[in-house]
C-alpha cells in the first residue's frame, strides 16, 4: 500500500496520493488518519491523485457501509468542501462516482472525479499553480 496525505495550511489544502491496490479499509484508514492529524481543518479543499491506482477492491455496499461507520468523523465537515479526485481510468472514475453519490447524500463533502490536473486544481481553488509543485510542497 502506497497511500498518503499531506496537509498544507498555507494553501488551505490537503493532498492525497493513492498508488497500487486500494481497498475500502485502506481508504477509510487514511481518511481517519487525516481527520486525526493535528493540522486537520475541515474547511481545507482536498485533491486526491488516484492515477496510480491499479486495482480497487470495493462494492457499492462496502463503500456505503464504511461511510456510515465514519459518520462521527464526517460530522466534522459542517461547511461544503471540495475533494477533487484525479483519475486516468474508467474503472477508477466509476468507483469515485459511487463514493461521490454516497457522500452527496450523507455529507457536505463534494467529491468530484476529474480527468485533468487543471480541473483538479481549479475545483480545489488552486488555479494558477502547477500540479507537481502542489504535491511536492
Amino acid at each position: 500500500m502506497d497511500h498518503h496525505f499531506r496537509i498544507q495550511p498555507d494553501r488551505r489544502l490537503a493532498t492525497f496520493h493513492f498508488h497500487g491496490k486500494l481497498t475500502v479499509s485502506e481508504g477509510a484508514d487514511l481518511f481517519l488518519a487525516y481527520v486525526r492529524e493535528p493540522g486537520f481543518d475541515p474547511l481545507h479543499a482536498m485533491i486526491c491523485d488516484a492515477r496510480g491506482v491499479t486495482q480497487i477492491e470495493a462494492s457499492f455496499l462496502s463503500i456505503f457501509t464504511r461511510v456510515a461507520r465514519l459518520a462521527p468523523q464526517l460530522a466534522a465537515f459542517r461547511e461544503p468542501v471540495v475533494s477533487a479526485v484525479l483519475v486516468n481510468s474508467d474503472t477508477v472514475f466509476g468507483y469515485v462516482r459511487m463514493l461521490e453519490q454516497i457522500l452527496d447524500m450523507t455529507t457536505v463533502i463534494k467529491m468530484r472525479p476529474v480527468w485533468t490536473e487543471a480541473e483538479a486544481l481549479a475545483l480545489a481553488g488552486q488555479s494558477g499553480q502547477r500540479f507537481d509543485e502542489v504535491f511536492a510542497a
